[in-house]
């Protein structure tokens, strides 16, 4: 009886052994059932990423490669591993992805180059290679790569590069028009004023030794003459100013604005008699060159005289801070301009008088090849509902 319940124990413990190994073969089946699902996962990972990866030793052979790296080149994967890669890199690039090779083994650290690789129906295309060397206990001679196809980058490299050429011959042809252009508006002004200056002098003499036996009509006739000259040498000094407003010559300097306008006014004080100028506390002080942005006021302000219906009135020159630039306002309290002559005002010889003056149409033209010429804009403000005109424009800082 003792003996059967010996026997008994001993066969209930050689099943708890058994079932305890039953248990942990299980859990070992389980862990390597989720290892080989996480192998899978980073195979497809590998195979199916973005770009290519390779492995290669020093020589070149290929000793891993993913499916894309393997699409790339147009061959399948096993016809590629244990072969050397060389033969799908494009004649002349060789030496290239030998110095790659060598550089990245040879320093022990990242490396990266450019070059074209060539597919099995032989079309080539550019390709990125980028290098890490492996460091394990297998082997130093190793390094792993990463191949990305750059061939669209490559394409748009160089259609910017030839209209980067394209625009670069345009400016050189352009400067050169520009400079022809100055040359012959500084030949044309040299003989045109001579015969104006002549002819406006004969009619002086003309005045003064035959001036009492001239009836006032012809009087008349000559002082209208000698206007006319002056007129003709104004405009070919207008002429001129708009030849070189994009081409200045001077450096810059610091400018007190509100002094420069001081200046203008003292300047046309006798056509300005009548005219109240005003400068707002915001006119900058800034660093520019100091003759197109006097052009440029000189310009405005003599406008705004000039077209006035009244012998008085009132000029406001302001300023605003606007980004990289200064925005100056120049109003008026004349009749202003009607929407219809608005659109047209900045043409060249486009002339709409509004007051009591002659004009020769290229003041405002002037202006705007002024403000344009440095990255500036003007536009111009006027309702015929009020009285005034406001003209604005942007100057850069620096």
């Amino acid at each position: 009886m003792k003996r059967n319940q010996e026997n008994q124990g001993e066969s209930n413990g050689s099943l708890s052994q058994w079932e305890l190994l039953e248990a942990q073969n299980r859990e070992l089946r389980e862990v390597q059932q989720v290892l080989e699902e996480t192998r899978e996962r980073y195979a497809d990972l590998y195979d199916y990423a973005p770009v290519g990866y390779l492995t290669l030793d020093r020589l070149g052979q290929v000793l891993e490669i993913n499916l894309t790296a393997a699409a790339m080149l147009g061959v399948d994967r096993e016809h590629l591993i244990g072969q050397p890669l060389a033969p799908h890199v494009a004649p002349g690039d060789s030496s290239v992805f030998f110095r790659h090779l060598r550089q990245v083994l040879d320093s022990g650290h990242f490396g990266a180059t450019e070059l074209r690789l060539r597919r099995k129906d032989y079309s080539d295309f550019d390709a990125l290679l980028e290098s890490v060397p492996e460091h394990s206990s297998r082997s130093q001679e190793r390094c792993r790569t990463m191949l990305l196809d750059i061939s669209d980058r490559k394409r748009t490299e160089n259609a910017l590069a030839h209209s980067r050429a394209a625009l670069q011959h345009r400016a050189r042809q352009l400067a050169h028009v520009n400079n022809e252009l100055r040359s012959f508006s500084h030949m044309l002004s040299h003989d045109l004023k001579a015969p104006l200056r002549a002819m406006s002098n004969l009619a002086m003499v003309v005045e003064e030794d035959y001036g009492k036996n001239l009836d006032p009509e012809a009087r008349r006739y000559l002082r209208m003459l000698r206007d006319r000259a002056r007129q003709a040498d104004d405009l070919i000094n207008r002429v001129l100013a708009f030849s070189k407003a994009d081409n200045p010559e001077a450096g810059t300097e610091l400018i007190d604005v509100a002094a420069l306008i001081r200046e203008i006014s003292s300047e046309v004080g006798a056509a300005a008699s009548g005219f109240r100028i005003e400068i707002g506390e915001a006119v900058p002080t800034l660093e520019t060159e100091r003759l197109p942005l006097r052009q440029t006021l000189v310009n405005l302000i003599g406008n705004a005289i000039q077209h006035h219906d009244r012998d008085n009135g009132r000029i406001r020159i302001d300023a605003q801070e606007q980004g990289d630039f200064f925005e100056f306002t120049i109003t008026d309290d004349g009749p202003g301009i009607p929407p219809a002559q608005q659109e047209g005002i900045f043409d060249m010889f486009r002339s709409f008088d509004q007051g009591n003056g002659i004009s020769s149409g290229m003041g405002l033209g002037l202006v705007r090849k002024l403000v344009a010429s440095r990255g500036g804009s003007i536009s111009v403000e006027s309702s015929p509902a009020q009285r005034g005109t406001t003209f604005r424009f942007t100057w850069p800082r620096q």
